[in-house]
This record gives C-alpha cells, sequence and structure tokens, in this order.
C-alpha cells in the first residue's frame, strides 16, 4: 500500500488576493502567495475532516469580471483554506499577457499568441495536465476539482487516470444543450463548427462518465440534463450556488452615479455578459414598453461583449426608439457597486441556461428586488412576491406590469427587498454550502486513505 504521509497546511499557490503595490512586480507576488504557513495560522473556522490538499483546474482564472463558476470557486477555495485545507489552482489565462502573470497568486500556462482565443483552448489540455501533475510532485494533491467540463474536464481526468486520485466535475449548465445553443446564436458557421459541436457532445459524456463526483448547481440542472442521461446520487451532489453575503449586502453607494457612468433616475438593472442566452431582447423590448409610461425610470446593462453582438443590440434600441433610455456599461470586477445604486434588478435568462445564477444570489444579497424569468433556477429561489417577482415565458408584457407594479408601490418594494436578504442569509450563504463541499471531499478522500492514519502535521510526499 502506497504511504501517505499529508501536507503541511498553507497553499502552494493562495488564492486570496494579493494587494498590488507599485514596484512589486509578479514574481516577488508569486513568492510571498507561495511561500508554506506554519500548521495552526489559519485563523478561520476548523474542520471536522483531516486536512486534504485540493487541485482546482479551471480556465480563464484571470478574467474576474466574468461571472459563471470562478466567483464560486474563489468563494469555495477561501472556505476550504479557512478549514485548514491546501488549496491549489491551475489555469489558462484568457488574455496572452497573463501568461507570464499571477493574479491572485494563481499562476497559467502558457498561451500562444499566433493562435485565436479559441485556438488555445484545446492545448489547455495538456497544458493543464502537465501544470497539475507539477503541483502533485510539490506536494500530493488528494482530490481534483474541475470547474468546465469542455478542456478543464478532459485534463482533470487525463489527471485522475495518472494520480489514480477521485475527480469532482461542476455542473453549471443543462450540458451539450446550453452550449450548443449558444454557438448557434454567436458563432457564425465555419468549417470546424461539425467538429467543435461533435467534441463538445462527446467530451461532456467522456468527462461526465469518468467524474467520481458531479456537482450540479440546481435542481433543474439534475432533473433536465443528469437524470435523463441515467446520472443519479450518490454520483450527482445537489450544490446550489452560493454568495459572499458580506461582500454583497446592502450599503451606501461607494462610488457616486457620475464615476460609474450610471443616468439618473430610478434605476432597473440588468448585470449579465452581452448573450443572447441571456435575454436581452426580452429586456430591450420591456424597456421599450416602460419607457413611455415612465420617464423618471433608466435601464442600465452592465456586461462584458464577449462575441461582438453589442452592435446588434444597440440597432434593436434604435428600432424600439429606446436609445437614449439604455445605458451599455462593460463589466467591472467590483459589480457590487452597482447594486447598490439599483432598486431592481431584472434578470432574463432562458431557459436553455440553468442552475441557480450568480446575479440572483449577488441582487438578492444587495437588498435589491429581483424580477426575474420563471426559469433555470429561479423558481427553487424566488417565492412570488415574497423575496422577488417571476414572470413566465420572459414575456415583456409580464416584466412591464411586474417592474411598474413595485415602482409603484415604495412599501412592497421594500418590503420584497428586505425578504430577499433574508433568503440569502438563512439559505445560501457561503458556510452551509462550503460544509457540503467539504463532505463530499472527505468523502471521496478518506476511505482512500490507510486506516488509522493521520493527516496533520505530516510532511511531504515524495515522488519518484
Amino acid at each position: 500500500m502506497e504511504d501517505r504521509a499529508g501536507p503541511r497546511l498553507g497553499t502552494v499557490w493562495t488564492v486570496e488576493p494579493i494587494p498590488s503595490a507599485s514596484g512589486v512586480d509578479d514574481q516577488k507576488r508569486m513568492s510571498e502567495a507561495s511561500r508554506p504557513r506554519p500548521d495552526r495560522q489559519h485563523a478561520g473556522r476548523s474542520s471536522r475532516f483531516e486536512t486534504m490538499h485540493i487541485l482546482y483546474v479551471t480556465r480563464n482564472y484571470d478574467e474576474r469580471s466574468q461571472g459563471g463558476r470562478n466567483p464560486s470557486l474563489r468563494y469555495y477555495a477561501r472556505a476550504m483554506r479557512e478549514r485548514g485545507h491546501e488549496v491549489s489552482i491551475v489555469s489558462t489565462p484568457f488574455h496572452p499577457a497573463n501568461s507570464a502573470r499571477t493574479i491572485d497568486g494563481v499562476p497559467y500556462t502558457p498561451y500562444s499568441e499566433r493562435l485565436s482565443y479559441d485556438g488555445n483552448l484545446p492545448m489547455a489540455i495538456p497544458r493543464l495536465f502537465r501544470a497539475g501533475l507539477g503541483v502533485d510532485r510539490h506536494r500530493r494533491v488528494d482530490v481534483i476539482h474541475s470547474l468546465y467540463r469542455e478542456f478543464a474536464g478532459v485534463a482533470s481526468v487525463f489527471l485522475k487516470w495518472r494520480l489514480r486520485r477521485p475527480m469532482v466535475q461542476w455542473m453549471y449548465d443543462l450540458g451539450f444543450t446550453s452550449q450548443e445553443f449558444v454557438l448557434s446564436q454567436t458563432r457564425a458557421p465555419g468549417p470546424l463548427s461539425p467538429f467543435l459541436r461533435q467534441y463538445l457532445k462527446w467530451g461532456e459524456r467522456f468527462v461526465l462518465f469518468h467524474s467520481d463526483r458531479i456537482l450540479a448547481i440546481g435542481q433543474d440542472i439534475i432533473e433536465k440534463s443528469l437524470h435523463p442521461r441515467g446520472y443519479s446520487a450518490p454520483q450527482v451532489v445537489l450544490l446550489e450556488n452560493t454568495v459572499d453575503p458580506e461582500r454583497f449586502r446592502p450599503r451606501a453607494p461607494p462610488l457616486t452615479r457620475e464615476a460609474l457612468g450610471l443616468p439618473p433616475g430610478r434605476l432597473v438593472l440588468m448585470i449579465s455578459r452581452i448573450d443572447p442566452v441571456k435575454g436581452i431582447d426580452a429586456f430591450l423590448e420591456t424597456a421599450g414598453r416602460l419607457a413611455v409610461l415612465r420617464p423618471d425610470v433608466s435601464f442600465v446593462v452592465v456586461g462584458r461583449d464577449k462575441d461582438g453582438l453589442l452592435p446588434r443590440y444597440r440597432g434593436r434600441c434604435q428600432r424600439l426608439g429606446i436609445a437614449d433610455r439604455i445605458t451599455w456599461l462593460d463589466s467591472r470586477d467590483d459589480v457590487e457597486v452597482f447594486y447598490a445604486h439599483a432598486e431592481i434588478v431584472m434578470i432574463c435568462t432562458l431557459d436553455v441556461g440553468g442552475g441557480i445564477s450568480n446575479v440572483l444570489l449577488e441582487a438578492m444579497s444587495s437588498g435589491c428586488a429581483v424580477v426575474a424569468n420563471r426559469a433555470c433556477g429561479v423558481p427553487y429561489v424566488i417565492r412570488d412576491g415574497d423575496n422577488g417577482v417571476s414572470v413566465e415565458n420572459n414575456d415583456p408584457v409580464g416584466y412591464a406590469a411586474a417592474l411598474g407594479s413595485l415602482l409603484d408601490d415604495r412599501k412592497k418594494l421594500d418590503q420584497i427587498r428586505h425578504r430577499a436578504r433574508e433568503t440569502v442569509e438563512s439559505t445560501y450563504s457561503i458556510g452551509a454550502s462550503a460544509d457540503r463541499l467539504e463532505e463530499v471531499y472527505s468523502g471521496l478522500v478518506q476511505p482512500r486513505r490507510a486506516p488509522g492514519r493521520r493527516n496533520r502535521g505530516g510532511s511531504d510526499r515524495s515522488h519518484p
């Protein structure tokens, strides 16, 4: 049997933000981030489980303002460290300049500037695989957690085989069904399109089949995607999205509207990348219906135009006659500053998505009233008229009626905002979700350890 001596507490690469300072280069920051910390120096919550070394495999960790998995990764990685576990992250860069840098102490695999971003993605598989092996050589990995299926997931399966360690896969949408819709709406057909679709389809099946645990971020993902394909408990675990209630909390605006580029008046906000799956057409049509009746209301969309679709939506605003009523702002890392100015947040995500969105929980935690399409994870979170409002079928007429009712009834609006915050605090804060995730990791790791062998305070395992 393989001799198992556990890693010392501390991390190979810290995941907590490292303050940047003039004259401090990334190599120095990396050195500071990598410095081992002595046992029991962690001041956070203690764990009832033995110490584990968790390897997260992801892509685009440098894309801080992008939603999706990376914010959740930061929450969970921080929570695992606070419980005394060791956390390492390997990632591909979103931008070529970041391949030589570290952000939050996370190193990046190489990036070929001769290729497009899409051209670099297939190269991510061997690059992430090699990076993961390097982490394990430095300090033995106990469990591998992949955030994205198509490239990080494939690399993680290879790591699982090579290292003979358990693997966890995040399931954040309806799978290939969601990806196929997004591709059809954002990419012009090309000679490689059929190959890409087949790769995404069969790559997902490959990754899910070989995952020891699949973490679904919403019950709808289990019911619509995983169960019909034969995946069930104990392989499938419901781990709903979470939010940091301290970061996203009701507060006085830390920045002025002028500093943020926000218009005057009462704000209806949409936080979303510019993507058809986010239902931006429904948002714009709703604004068109309400703009004439409510000249005191301004509509704001905050998000990155990843696929160059913004001109299309600006043109639609022109046709609807609301070009001067819609403000488009690029995404920011500190998205919480926008919630501080908004009373109402709209979420129009189509039913081809899945799970409980980050924006839904962030907005509710920030004390905003949410008006959302009754799809994905919304029915599991929003109780109509109590902690939010949902609208069937992404109906602009229904949206306009719901918005008008809330804007006219300040008492009802404030009640919903208060109850929204209470919902997040009681059900979706990071603590309970991190407890569940830690239990998943331990359930995979502990049976593989020698009976009676403790992992705290041991020395590093040497590798052949």
